[in-house]
């Protein structure tokens, strides 16, 4: 997430709806995983159940993924060296 002080600095260009949302999102997602479902049910504006459930799924899988993506690799370099 932006720290305060660049947020309070002019910015370089005008930035769109739509890059804030982003910059808000990708920060709630990285500092609180309920924050960024609350704010992204609303500026995602998410047309049924189904959509919103998607995106709860990809929220959920992600660390899922990461963890058998490390385990993947530590078995296959038991050394412990990164390639």
């Amino acid at each position: 997430m932006r720290s305060k002080a660049s947020c309070m600095m002019p910015p370089r260009r005008e930035l769109t709806i739509r890059e804030i949302g982003e910059m808000i999102m990708q920060g709630l997602k990285k500092l609180d995983k309920v924050a960024y479902v609350r704010f992204a049910s609303v500026y995602m504006d998410f047309k049924d159940v189904q959509e919103f459930m998607s995106e709860l799924k990809k929220l959920v899988e992600r660390p899922f993924e990461k963890i058998a993506r490390l385990e993947k690799e530590s078995c296959s370099n038991p050394s412990g060296n990164r390639q």
